[in-house]
């Protein structure tokens, strides 16, 4: 198999960018993978905002409420959504709906972890998952995976 080269006119030098293992052009895996990656993001926040809203409209509606002033949101900090993407679609969702205009606030949960060997419940800064005070690395998340609505606020 010729290896992949990228035609001059996309103003390349014609050098070798084939993946040896794979026979797949790099250039072209990379760009699919980060296209994925993008979309597989904004479907999230966006999967996550639409369920957020039809849930405070169902409870909305049950509580005979006008208006819905103030959504209250626990994110945690390896829930991995993104509270500015949540706030762009919830304005978009929201239009012509009871909870348009509504505030959406975020509590973010620090991630925490809980040693195995001797107990000790610490948070996971920069990803260091050791336990500070017998420097085992047997631990379990204990907090930081949340994500749900705590409360509502309505008229």
């Amino acid at each position: 198999m010729r290896p992949y080269t990228i035609p001059p006119r996309m103003g390349a030098t014609g050098v070798d960018v084939t993946d040896r293992d794979h026979r797949i052009p790099r250039f072209f895996t990379s760009l699919h993978y980060l296209q994925y990656a993008i979309l597989d993001s904004v479907m999230h926040e966006l999967a996550v905002t639409q369920s957020m809203v039809d849930l405070v409209l169902d409870e909305a509606r049950k509580g005979g409420a006008r208006k819905v002033k103030r959504i209250n949101l626990v994110l945690g900090e390896l829930s991995g959504v993104v509270g500015d993407s949540v706030q762009f679609y919830f304005g978009l969702m929201s239009k012509d709906t009871i909870a348009e205009g509504a505030t959406v606030s975020f509590n973010t949960v620090a991630t925490q972890a809980k040693c195995r060997q001797c107990a000790k419940v610490f948070e996971v800064k920069e990803s260091n998952w050791v336990c500070p005070e017998c420097h085992s690395v047997s631990v379990e998340l204990v907090a930081g995976n949340e994500l749900f609505v705590e409360s509502i606020e309505v008229e």
